[in-house]
């Protein structure tokens, strides 16, 4: 599969930390943003002689339309369910303590197969939302994630990818 044949991310079923959390409402976005510092030395300071790769980000955002406790558990990092049912979500711990990613995996609604999939292999939720609001008559939640970089994989493979698991 070449980059021209990725097809464009419209409604995806997301599942994270192997959670289900249901489909999207209408598209996703996927951001892949490159970090490179430049060494210039000509007399303006405009012309790149050498180049470093500082690393490569990426931030995914999407519109879950489904909705449990379980689901926004999941989707908007909270401290967990509370109760003898999750019947409440519950926010806020010290601050300083370390977040690990889970995996996120972004698979296009009729697509057969996994070649359109887009797998962050260490994913976090990043709590900035508004819940809920509206969209067409329909309580919707928007959700941002962004990838931590996984140790565990070969180096060139480190972050998230766009296609099956062969």
């Amino acid at each position: 599969m070449g980059v021209s044949n990725i097809l464009p991310i419209g409604e995806c079923e997301i599942t994270y930390n192997s959670v289900d959390l249901g489909l999207t409402k209408g598209g996703c976005e996927l951001h892949i943003m490159d970090s490179i510092h430049k060494t210039t030395v000509d007399k303006y300071g405009d012309t790149p002689v050498k180049a470093f790769d500082k690393g490569v980000n990426v931030e995914f955002s999407a519109t879950l339309i489904e909705q449990s406790y379980t689901i926004l558990e999941q989707a908007l990092r909270s401290s967990g369910t509370k109760g003898t049912t999750p019947d409440r979500i519950t926010f806020g711990s010290e601050s300083g303590n370390a977040i690990t990613g889970a995996a996120l995996r972004a698979h296009p609604r009729n697509v057969t197969g996994g070649d359109d999939d887009i797998i962050i292999y260490a994913a976090v939720p990043e709590l900035d939302t508004v819940v809920p609001y509206n969209l067409e008559g329909e309580p919707v939640y928007p959700v941002k994630f962004f990838g931590l970089i996984d140790t565990s994989r070969s180096d060139g493979d480190l972050l998230f990818r766009i296609g099956n698991d062969s």
